[in-house]
């Protein structure tokens, strides 16, 4: 019983508590009764466009300095670099929760559009904030 309890405390809530967050969500309810023979999830449904990608979902951002037109996880990167001097591709996939093949598309895509720019080669590539910021 102990081994199920802490494992559903630390695994179970905190990757769905992470997603959510990452993904714009209000925050998860976890319900037990008093024994915490079973448990409750109750996720705030949140309606998008199911035609759209998530990586083309805008959400206004609290910062005037990030372009209207960004997604949601450019404009995640934005603020992150404008808190931060400089980001790597490693960071990006644990602030977004995403693959390495994802990672390198959309950062190759931000430098694209002149968000971020690269700097360095190979393994000491990192990204700092682009002039259009």
């Amino acid at each position: 019983m102990i081994i199920k309890e802490v494992f559903y405390r630390t695994i179970y809530q905190q990757e769905i508590r992470r997603a959510m967050r990452n993904d714009g969500s209000d925050e998860p309810i976890f319900e037990t009764d008093e024994e915490r023979i079973y448990f409750l999830l109750i996720l705030p449904a949140r309606f998008v466009d199911v035609a759209v990608k998530p990586d083309t979902i805008t959400i206004p951002s609290d910062n005037r300095r990030i372009p209207s037109d960004c997604s949601y996880q450019e404009k995640k990167i934005l603020e992150y670099l404008l808190e931060n001097s400089s980001i790597v591709s490693k960071t990006v996939e644990g602030l977004l929760t995403i693959k390495e093949s994802r990672t390198r598309e959309l950062l190759k895509k931000m430098v694209e559009k002149e968000l971020i720019k690269k700097v360095g080669k190979a393994r000491s590539t990192h990204y700092v904030l682009g002039d259009k910021i």
